[in-house]
């Protein structure tokens, strides 16, 4: 089959592509050019032109300054420098195919709406997929510091945070392949769905025990007791309290993100094997766009709230502008 831009004709390769996408078929396309949504699309192809390069130079810095320096080679900066690599694919490959998916449809290109939207969409979920699983890492790590006191060193290293942080990407890849290829979406929702779940479920019951310590750690300062951790020889707690605010309130950034995303899922994986409906692309439009938007949010919050993160990427800015401090 032959594709007719003019006719919104499809090929027979981009048919099987839109199988497993029901609100990319040539139908719904050709509904939503009756109505309001390419000005729609107009309107979030520019807000997505302006944060695309945003998010990703304020990402990139935030690697580079991560690599450049020495001191932030630890576990946990290198989570956090993981987070920022996901973010950074967000500006660099989601939101670009986001918007050339968006110009095919307002001219009507059917047939690379479908390949290029279903692309848009699997990149999309591989990397929030990887941010999510590289959240919970970090509130483990976070309760780990904790708990294991002096042996923290001894057992989490480099090394080990390297390859865990190899097989996330693997698995989220692996899922994002199998998707792009148009598996059944009820799966797909599925298996997103108990994924979030589950990293919204791990890193809760860590976060709860952490702040449990630290309000214990509170009362007793209250009460004028006097006593020593045997965590003060490997970290300061005013400082690992700080921290784990920070990672708290990133934490509650993706969850303001992306709660509507995952409300979306539970509706398409309910519904869009049964019936297609218009509203599915005009409401995710508006939700990717809002969670998107986080990316570009999360650099701000890290450099406002660690200190030496933000001294580093000062410098290395400065550097890169080649402007004298």
């Amino acid at each position: 089959m032959v594709a007719d831009n003019q006719t919104g004709t499809l090929t027979a390769s981009t048919v099987n592509i839109c199988e497993g996408f029901p609100y990319l078929t040539k139908e719904i396309q050709q509904q939503l050019n009756e109505d309001f949504f390419p000005v729609l699309n107009k309107f979030f192809i520019a807000i997505n032109v302006v944060l695309s390069p945003i998010t990703t130079c304020m990402n990139a810095l935030i690697l580079i300054s991560i690599w450049k320096t020495v001191s932030l080679h630890s576990p946990s900066h290198t989570l956090l420098a993981n987070l920022a690599l996901s973010d950074l694919g967000i500006g660099l490959f989601v939101l670009p195919s986001f918007i050339v998916s968006k110009s095919f449809q307002i001219s009507k290109n059917l047939d690379a709406v479908c390949f290029v939207g279903s692309l848009a969409e699997s990149l999309f979920f591989v990397i929030a997929g990887v941010s999510f699983f590289t959240l919970t890492c970090i509130a483990v790590n976070q309760f780990l510091v904790l708990y294991f006191h002096l042996r923290y060193n001894s057992l989490i290293n480099m090394k080990e945070t390297k390859i865990t942080l190899a097989f996330v990407w693997i698995l989220n890849i692996g899922l994002g392949v199998l998707r792009f290829k148009g598996h059944s979406i009820n799966m797909f929702c599925s298996v997103a769905i108990v994924v979030v779940a589950t990293c919204l479920l791990v890193t809760s019951v860590c976060y709860l025990k952490i702040l449990k310590i630290i309000a214990r750690h509170r009362k007793q300062i209250n009460l004028a007791l006097k006593i020593t951790y045997q965590m003060q020889d490997t970290l300061s707690f005013p400082k690992y309290k700080r921290s784990v605010n920070t990672m708290l309130l990133i934490w509650l950034l993706y969850l303001v993100c992306y709660t509507p995303l995952l409300c979306l899922l539970l509706y398409v994986g309910a519904t869009a094997e049964r019936k297609s409906s218009k509203n599915i692309p005009i409401v995710g439009t508006c939700i990717v766009t809002m969670t998107m938007a986080g990316s570009c949010l999360n650099p701000v919050v890290y450099c406002l709230r660690i200190a030496e993160l933000r001294c580093t990427v000062i410098k290395t800015a400065r550097e890169i502008l080649r402007l004298k401090p």
